[in-house]
């Protein structure tokens, strides 16, 4: 995973469509249920819960994260295939 701060362009780009379908199934509380920390409540990541577990610093220095259960386990994991109601 790579976490990118900013990215400075010298063109003009065309803005995304706003979303208007619900990214999670009906119900779904997957994320919610797996995380070790609970550091989510169906709306908000509590950040200080979550980092406490999720960042690593290895000996270089470097940060990994080390906890991402409620990513694996989620249904969309790899993205919400277009629909009717996401087109």
């Amino acid at each position: 995973m790579i976490q990118i701060g900013s990215v400075l362009m010298d063109i003009e780009l065309e803005e995304d469509k706003l979303v208007t379908y619900e990214g999670c199934p009906e119900n779904c509380q997957i994320c919610l249920d797996s995380c070790p920390q609970k550091a989510l409540d169906g709306i908000t990541v509590n950040q200080e819960l979550c980092r406490t577990l999720s960042n690593f610093k290895t000996g270089k220095g470097y940060i990994l994260k080390k906890c991402n259960l409620c990513r694996r386990l989620c249904p969309n994991c790899l993205g919400i295939l277009p629909g009717p109601e996401t087109s």
